[in-house]
């Protein structure tokens, strides 16, 4: 079943998001991806639409 994500998803979602965005841009210095973890974590994830397999 696919389900709106929920607040306690957002730590998987910001490991798959972090690993996609790796292998996408993989010309990407890794520090810049850990830099980057708790913007997305605390900005970008909670505002946008996130769907997750539960």
């Amino acid at each position: 079943m696919i389900r709106k994500g929920l607040a306690s998803d957002i730590e998987p979602i910001l490991m798959v998001w972090r690993a996609a965005s790796q292998q996408a841009h993989h010309f990407v210095p890794d520090s810049f991806w850990r830099g980057s973890l708790d913007t997305i974590q605390q900005v970008y994830l909670p505002s946008s639409d996130n769907s997750v397999f539960g």
